[in-house]
């Protein structure tokens, strides 16, 4: 366990309730559905971890930073860095949330799916890294618990017809929920889904603003046919009301990416992509601001090239 995150289980505060938050990190308001039994995550925070991967204008990880290197602006004001580590030895936690729902039936994505969940344990390290295994159509199904026995994971996915509506936002942030309580080490949710949500009650939105708050970067790999990959990714300029461009927000606003995998050599691509990302990341800690509500976040690096993914913001201390 890193020294920013044993510090920070200790100065946990309060909590978060989704039907109190006041603005997702795009400014839009975050009211709870109808009937939607609030989501709690641990906030209140003394000292905000933030998990930084920093790529060169060419995509390439930038390795051997230091913490001058590095600027946080809270709010617009600039923030003195009181810890950073920056160890590219330190275990990955990854929970895999696999769409199993009817969609996944359109151009066998579900086996393509299997194909990217192989190629990125692949890439993990068994007995140091650790995984989980989730699936979901509607629901929400733990199929094998955080683990560092990979081989158990890659094992845990059964064979599915596709079938059901698909509560994509609904189970990231259920996911998120329950990394929060199992995972120690650097972690990420890693979703592998055809792109398109039809029945949550949450938004993309507020599902990353929760990822967000609890440092938790959430990296999308649409398992698609080359055939739909225009459509997916289509023009970064279009607003967040369709669903390519809500995934691009939810995976950015968490510090995570938008991959697309058409074929198993691409899916091993981006598997190697992935965990080079997350290997070398960088650990962050600022003091949290003595305010309560949401607190927008800036991470910079002093060289003009780099291109900085972090959390976009945390829940501040409640007073009183």
């Amino acid at each position: 366990m890193t020294l920013i995150r044993e510090r920070t289980r200790h100065l946990i505060a309060g909590v978060i309730v989704l039907g109190y938050l006041s603005a997702a990190p795009d400014g839009r308001p975050l009211d709870r559905p109808q009937g939607q039994e609030p989501l709690t995550f641990k906030a209140g925070i003394e000292l905000v971890p933030i998990h930084a991967s920093v790529r060169d204008g060419h995509g390439r990880p930038m390795r051997g930073l230091h913490q001058a290197d590095f600027e946080v602006f809270d709010g617009g004001a600039r923030q003195r860095i009181v810890t950073f580590e920056a160890d590219e030895r330190a275990p990955i936690s990854v929970a895999f949330l696999i769409d199993v729902s009817g969609s996944m039936s359109v151009a066998d994505n579900l086996s393509l799916a299997r194909a990217t969940l192989s190629s990125v344990l692949g890439s993990l390290q068994s007995g140091r890294d650790e995984a989980a295994l989730y699936t979901f159509d509607s629901s929400l199904h733990e199929r094998q618990a955080m683990t560092r026995n990979l081989s158990a994971v890659g094992n845990a996915l059964p064979v599915i017809e596709p079938f059901g509506n698909t509560s994509l936002y609904d189970a990231i942030a259920a996911t998120a929920r329950r990394v929060d309580e199992q995972a120690t080490a650097r972690r990420a949710i890693v979703v592998i889904t055809d792109g398109i949500d039809t029945s949550s009650q949450l938004t993309a939105s507020e599902v990353s603003g929760l990822a967000s708050s609890i440092d938790l970067p959430v990296y999308v790999i649409a398992a698609i046919a080359t055939a739909d990959r225009a459509n997916l990714m289509g023009d970064r300029t279009v607003p967040a009301d369709g669903y390519a461009a809500d995934l691009r927000h939810l995976a950015d606003w968490t510090g995570g990416t938008l991959l697309i995998a058409s074929s198993q050599f691409e899916a091993a691509r981006q598997a190697a992509l992935l965990v080079t990302e997350l290997r070398h990341q960088y650990i962050l800690g600022i003091d949290a601001a003595a305010a309560s509500g949401w607190r927008a976040l800036s991470v910079r690096v002093r060289a003009k090239s780099a291109i900085v993914k972090a959390r976009s913001g945390y829940f501040g201390r409640a007073i009183g």
